[in-house]
């Protein structure tokens, strides 16, 4: 009896493993394929992406993060008039961040700004 087929995305340029499950091409079950169509995709696994996502955890991935984060937090307890603790904006600032849907390479201002409103709206004010 064979055992049923999986499709996987290929991996992105210059990547040896599946964006969709996080496994390389040799760690996959020997029935399963590629497909460069990604709706077709039906491993079912969670990527690592995923589950940093699932988790609620900060997805930021460039350099330079932590200021960012840090700056944003500051902005938004004073923008609450200090009614929002640093620590209350900080996680509100990591939950704006983790609604992006994907990891920040470069904070431009636009990106901080649309952080920090949505971090401020999150908080309440």
């Amino acid at each position: 009896m064979r055992a049923k087929e999986e499709l996987h995305a290929k991996p992105l340029y210059g990547q040896s493993f599946s964006p969709c499950c996080g496994r390389t091409l040799a760690e996959l079950p020997p029935y399963d394929r590629i497909t460069l169509d990604p709706d077709l995709v039906s491993c079912g696994r969670l990527s690592a992406m995923d589950l940093l996502l699932l988790s609620g955890q900060s997805i930021s991935a460039g350099s330079g993060n932590d200021q960012a984060s840090y700056a944003m937090a500051a902005t938004v307890t004073t923008l609450c008039g200090g009614s929002v603790s640093l620590l209350t904006a900080h996680n509100m600032v990591n939950t704006a961040i983790s609604e992006l849907g994907q990891p920040v390479e470069c904070w431009s201002a636009e990106l901080m700004v649309r952080v920090t409103a949505r971090a401020q709206q999150l908080a309440g004010s």
